[in-house]
């Protein structure tokens, strides 16, 4: 009697996943309001020459090679309010990495160098123009390095054991 029982659950156990398997959802993405904007990145550092990395915004449905790439750009460098020159193009690189869901993706960035060596205290601003895209800028103010008012060698912390445990046939109590 308990056979017809088990027939049922296999029987219902197989036809659930069919059920499952025909979900979908549509998810409409509208692209009619899109437009590539300019991206920056960069590192810098005191008394040393700035190199910026520019490249454009792409959609993720974009599988165009060349699709973050943007070759006409300018970059004007302003040190204290003052342009202070036009950075040189000095090549592209290209970056490869895979997104959150494990997609590779590759980025090709034009590499733009100065001539200037900021100092620290100076306040930098970095504009990227290109035809057909809105100015993007940068700025930032390069700290004052911090002051270090004393330095101890004597004292360190670490989470192991220095010492061995004291033998108590040693040190009795």
């Amino acid at each position: 009697m308990k056979r017809p029982q088990y027939i049922l659950q296999t029987i219902l156990l197989m036809t659930l996943p069919l059920l499952f398997a025909a979900c979908e959802k549509e998810i409409r993405l509208n692209m009619d309001g899109y437009k590539p904007r300019i991206v920056m990145n960069g590192i810098i550092s005191p008394d040393s020459l700035i190199e910026i990395r520019v490249s454009k915004s792409f959609l993720y449905t974009d599988t165009f090679t060349e699709k973050s790439r943007l070759g006409n750009a300018t970059l004007t460098l302003y040190i204290n309010g003052e342009e202070r020159e036009k950075m040189v193009k000095i090549g592209t690189e290209s970056n490869t990495n895979h997104d959150r869901l494990g997609f590779q993706y590759t980025a090709l960035m034009t590499l733009f160098r100065s001539t200037v060596r900021p100092k620290t205290g100076d306040r930098i601003r970095i504009e990227a123009s290109a035809e057909g895209f809105n100015t993007a800028w940068a700025e930032t103010t390069i700290p004052l390095p911090p002051q270090i008012n004393r330095i101890d060698t004597a004292t360190f912390f670490t989470a192991q054991r220095i010492m061995e445990e004291i033998n108590n046939e040693y040190y009795p109590g």
